[in-house]
């Protein structure tokens, strides 16, 4: 929010200039802080472990482990320091392990020492695939080696009479060298100082390959409004190593790397030294200390210098203006609307629905901040009229004081609503102040699949908010029900649009996911770049759920799991065999399993059955899926509800259930496509469409439509082949009657316009291996899209079907 601003003009970094400085001789307290540093000794099987370390309100501090894959027997060792943190009670660790043994070792796998005394260590012998807490306090000091201590501004040091306050490090290789002039060596370092006459460099002869650190004193920001720290330097030589520039905010330990530069800068030992400017104003608030710690190569033309070091502050009374939505910091110039921070307005109904949020100035500065502005908060932007100031807020704001204003969103139509406020006032670096507001605008559902909108709250489809262009990465798949839209975690993870006929569903485009799942391992980090996977912040409901989905591959029992479409149904747990729906051996609760529904996590599988997780399963080892289909998943029909269905093409398969105690609901929770909340992603198939619904729908009409849209579209035959069911438009009408089509109800497929449905299924043709019939509107073209052609009338549908016999036999020809 904050940027650097100079005071009293330009500052000469010329020795012969005399700043004046405060120095304090007594060491420096860091008070109610203590230095907690965590030593890891993982003998065997150490890529199975990993610990989390967090503070007493549940935010992370720090993860350690060894890549965390499971994948070998190996050792590893470490020590963390977690420098000074706030003295307090009930800091915790979680402790988990893959495979869910415990960690393999001795009693002190794990210590914490807090202050220089040990308050925590562990076997880690109860660590989990879900993890395992342990809490410690934090109490015992800071170790500081603050001597002196800067805090009037601007600070200069350009070693013309000696190195001054700062220090060379005892625990280094060695040390800096003040030197006139050039360098001994040949080919290395400057001809002499960037100005004046001494500077500071590394003797890199004798010294391959070592560091020589040199630190600051303390320099007190406490009362500064901002901070830079500037320096020169310079790197000439073939064997040039590393410079780096740290931060310590205990006086002891170095975390923070601000700054660092490798190998040959200069090309000459008279070339022009280059200037650093680095901005601390991150770090305002606190005393700091700084080192610049230098790494020579491997050879003695590594002699590297630094000259003309100034750090200047500014504390000229001044407005200070800070806008905080939800408690939270708005950054001036946000044009990423969030919920945190209360700029994201969320889901409003059309019309009759609204939402107030309330936003808060503040004056962090000493002079009054003005409000100059006329209105005082301007509301701009595409949807600006959706948005209204409904509270005004004063001005002037005294030092210290705050006052407030509300915008009221009450959207005019349905979608995405955006608009831009502006806030002119008179702070010198931040006038005006703006920030990007959004909503959503929920207007009535008039479509929905099979025409069923009731309930409906993720509606995902590859023809509708996926893409537009054939190959093209998708990072945003959007829902057409509500805002549950699919987003990608990491860029690269991106699965493909496509709307070609190698890859296309019965015409329709998919979207394709091409995971290598015999390594999809265990990761919660999101990291993996190689994969295809997206998630949703909501929109998983356990009620009533459909995918339609195509695996690329020929998929077994004994094929290692594909997940689908997967949830979290317990956000305070991580979970590495958790909730949802997939194909192959999908959950260790289950054996030979093909296809799966699974609740929440399980220990292992020879649990006895009634204590393991939920699931349903259709256990079979001659069953193979290589085709698309509707898995359809839905709670049974039992008051309260006690278990769950699992339908393929609306016929039931599940003929395994475990861990019925342990069954549960899932309501509006984060989902994955793709992947699931504890693997990598494995989907090696194509995703053609995600419908979830927050009630179980009836057989009749609901379900009937919903199903009968689905197979209409990507041409699938419901039931089974050759017996099937009656197809309903949906508005209820019959448009497939097996009864008076009986002995013809192999291979259904048809072409129609169904607008309650979005539907308008140009050209189709049975999915069914074997099929050779297909039907289209005027010309087939390569894909639905392509076909320029439209139904003139609503619910006008062609659907047909065959006898099921051989065409290969038959001794007509049909013309």
């Amino acid at each position: 929010m904050k940027t650097f601003t100079t005071q009293g003009g330009e500052i000469d970094h010329k020795k012969f200039l005399l700043l004046a400085f405060l120095t304090i001789l007594s060491p420096l307290g860091f008070s109610q802080t203590s230095t907690v540093d965590v030593s890891i000794n993982w003998p065997n099987w150490s890529s199975e472990n990993r610990v989390e370390i967090y503070n007493p309100g549940g935010t992370l501090i720090t993860t350690i482990d060894n890549g965390y894959t499971g994948c070998c027997n190996d050792s590893y060792s470490t020590t963390v320091s977690l420098g000074c943190l706030p003295d307090a009670n009930n800091y915790y660790i979680t402790m988990y392990d893959t495979y869910g043994d415990g960690w393999n070792g001795a009693a002190s796998n794990i210590t914490i020492t807090s202050g220089g005394t040990t308050v925590l260590t562990n076997s880690g012998a109860s660590a989990s695939p879900g993890g395992t807490n342990l809490n410690f306090n934090v109490s015992g000091g800071c170790t500081t080696s603050c001597s002196s201590t800067v805090s009037a501004f601007p600070y200069t040091e350009g070693f013309e009479t000696g190195i001054g306050q700062w220090a060379q490090s005892t625990s280094d290789n060695f040390d800096w060298s003040r030197r006139s002039g050039g360098t001994p060596s040949n080919n290395t370092g400057p001809n002499g100082a960037n100005g004046g006459n001494w500077y500071m460099y590394t003797e890199a002869s004798s010294n391959f390959n070592n560091t020589a650190n040199l630190e600051s004193p303390c320099f007190d920001l406490t009362s500064a409004t901002s901070a830079q720290f500037s320096f020169y330097y310079h790197m000439f030589g073939a064997n040039m190593g590393t410079l780096n520039v740290d931060l310590s905010t205990n006086g002891t330990t170095f975390p923070i790397n601000l700054w660092s530069q490798s190998g040959q800068v200069q090309t000459s030992n008279g070339a022009t030294w280059n200037q650093v400017l680095l901005d601390l104003t991150p770090y305002i608030g606190q005393t700091i200390k700084l080192r610049f710690s230098g790494t020579t190569g491997p050879g003695y033309r590594s002699d590297m210098a630094i000259d003309d070091i100034s750090l200047t502050a500014s504390t000229t009374p001044q407005p200070e203006i800070d806008i905080q939505g939800n408690a939270v910091s708005i950054v001036n110039g946000d044009s990423t609307p969030s919920t945190t921070d209360d700029t994201d307005f969320g889901t409003v109904n059309v019309p009759v629905g609204s939402a107030t949020h309330t936003f808060v100035i503040q004056n962090l500065g000493t002079l009054p901040l003005n409000l100059t502005g006329l209105p005082l908060i301007a509301i701009s932007g595409a949807n600006a009229a959706d948005f209204t100031v409904s509270a005004n807020p004063t001005t002037p704001i005294n030092s210290g004081n705050s006052t407030s204003f509300d915008i009221t969103f009450d959207p005019s139509a349905g979608g995405t609503r955006t608009a831009l406020v502006t806030i002119a006032n008179n702070d010198s670096n931040e006038n005006p102040y703006t920030f990007n507001i959004l909503g959503y605008g929920n207007a009535p559902l008039t479509e929905g699949p099979g025409g069923v909108t009731t309930n409906l709250e993720l509606w995902l489809k590859a023809n509708d908010g996926a893409g537009l262009t054939d190959g093209t990465a998708l990072s945003t798949w959007y829902d057409q029900a509500k805002t549950n839209n699919a987003t990608v975690n990491t860029p690269g993870q991106e699965p493909t649009f496509r709307d070609h006929p190698d890859y296309n569903v019965n015409f329709n485009p998919v979207v394709d996911f091409a995971n290598d799942y015999n390594t999809a391992a265990v990761d919660y980090t999101y990291a993996d770049t190689t994969r295809d996977e997206m998630q949703g912040a909501s929109g998983y409901f356990s009620d009533d759920i459909y995918v339609v989905v195509i695996p690329d591959i020929n998929t077994t029992s004994s094929t290692p799991s594909l997940d689908i479409f997967c949830a979290d149904s317990d956000t305070s747990t991580q979970a590495t065999d958790g909730t949802g729906i997939g194909l192959g051996r999908y959950s260790v609760r289950f054996s030979n399993e093909v296809l799966s529904y699974a609740h929440g996590t399980t220990p292992n599988g020879s649990t006895p059955v009634n204590s393991r997780g939920y699931g349903v399963a259709q256990v079979n080892t001659s069953i193979n899926y290589d085709n698309v289909g509707i898995i359809n998943g839905r709670h049974n029909t039992n008051a309260p509800v006690d278990g769950y269905e699992l339908l393929y093409n609306n016929v039931d398969v599940v003929n395994t259930e475990v861990g019925v105690p342990q069954f549960g609901t899932v309501n509006n929770a984060n989902y994955w496509l793709g992947r699931s909340e504890g693997y990598r992603g494995s989907l090696d198939g194509r995703i053609v469409e995600v419908i979830t619904y927050s009630t179980r729908n009836a057989d009749n009409p609901n379900r009937n439509r919903i199903d009968s849209y689905l197979a209409i579209k990507y041409g699938i035959t419901l039931g089974i082949n050759g017996t099937s069911q009656d197809y309903v438009a949906s508005d209820g009408n019959v448009i497939w009657d097996v009864s008076a089509n009986t002995g013809y109800n192999y291979d259904i497929a048809g072409i129609g316009r169904d607008d309650d449905s979005d539907l308008e299924q140009k050209q189709s043709k049975s999915v069914n291996n074997g099929a050779i019939v297909a039907m289209s509107l005027d010309n087939t073209e390569l894909t639905n899209n392509l076909n320029p052609n439209s139904f003139n009338t609503i619910n006008e549908f062609l659907v047909w079907g065959n006898n099921g016999q051989n065409t290969n036999s038959s001794a007509t020809s049909i013309t």
